[in-house]
């Protein structure tokens, strides 16, 4: 929604940043997204409308506040995946229900007799992004696969790969293969951070579990034509990354489509899944769900009689 709270000019440059901007977010409300400043940001830079430096970030991000508190772009578009709110906000519901005892039996036998979908699957997947602004991406296609995924907001933590070593070696005992899926930026820092990884699950005992890049790697970012920026001296691996790939250029994941990087995200999860398994656990689900319904449905029948 549109709701202007103060009264604001634009310049000329300013004005078409707000008109692309106002068309990119009724794009994305159409797929059922939203967008964050640096989303919104990536996409003026692939569209040659703002360079690709931290001086036009901090302009296309002051242009996107004062667009929505002007009126001028839609509020519901946005979103800051830095600050969100935790927890319930709406009221529990108070008042009188209408049971339908049928109904209810059914969906306790649909509740108590399923699959889940990766059981007896041979494969443990979690997926992992260097990025808030990238996690809820991430999510869409961790969800559609049912799998667990976080943000490492940069370097993941000790005690965030130390719980995560503990599932994973959980899983081994189980009889699991365990894999890391991670999406981050092809630079000195997004290439380490899966070194990193791997080396602080090898340190916390899970040295079997599989760490793959799954975005953004330089074949990727050249692929799709992404908008480059310099390697900055100030990071550590800067010199080590120049040497290995004879470049001095380097890419944020961000600057990749939504779906595409949704759907190397969801081919990546898809690769171990074994649709067979599934649909042998489906089938011997719907068997025991017909023999309860069976066992119950007399019972129903009488207490349907003896409430008419």
């Amino acid at each position: 929604m549109k709701i202007r709270f103060i009264e604001h000019r634009f310049n000329t440059k300013a004005a078409k940043w707000i008109e692309v901007l106002d068309g990119l977010a009724t794009e994305y409300l159409s797929r059922g997204r939203r967008l964050t400043s640096r989303h919104a940001f990536y996409r003026l830079v692939g569209m040659n409308i703002v360079q690709n430096t931290e001086k036009a970030y901090k302009a296309v991000c002051g242009v996107i506040d004062n667009g929505k508190q002007a009126g001028l772009l839609d509020w519901g578009a946005f979103e800051d995946l830095q600050r969100t709110v935790k927890g319930d906000t709406e009221e529990p519901y108070h008042g009188a229900f209408d049971i339908d005892i049928r109904e209810a039996v059914k969906r306790d036998i649909e509740t108590c007799f399923s699959s889940g979908m990766w059981a007896g699957q041979p494969y443990y997947i979690e997926v992992y992004t260097e990025k808030s602004a990238l996690v809820s991406i991430i999510g869409e296609a961790a969800n559609k696969w049912n799998r667990p995924y976080l943000s490492c907001r940069g370097y993941s933590s000790n005690q965030t790969l130390y719980e995560a070593a503990c599932r994973f070696k959980k899983k081994f005992g189980q009889g699991k293969k365990c894999v890391l899926l991670y999406v981050g930026d092809s630079d000195p820092s997004g290439e380490n951070m899966v070194d990193n990884i791997r080396g602080k699950l090898e340190r916390f005992g899970a040295d079997s579990v599989n760490v793959r890049k799954v975005a953004l790697t330089l074949e990727q970012a050249q692929a799709y034509d992404l908008p480059p920026q310099m390697v900055k001296d100030s990071d550590s691996r800067a010199a080590s990354y120049r040497l290995k790939h004879n470049i001095n250029t380097c890419w944020e994941c961000d600057a990749l489509e939504p779906d595409v990087l949704q759907r190397m995200v969801s081919e990546a999860i898809g690769e171990y899944f074994d649709d067979g398994i599934r649909e042998a656990n489906i089938a011997e689900m719907e068997e025991y769900k017909l023999e309860q319904w069976e066992r119950y449905k007399p019972i129903l029948d009488r207490i349907e009689e003896l409430t008419a």
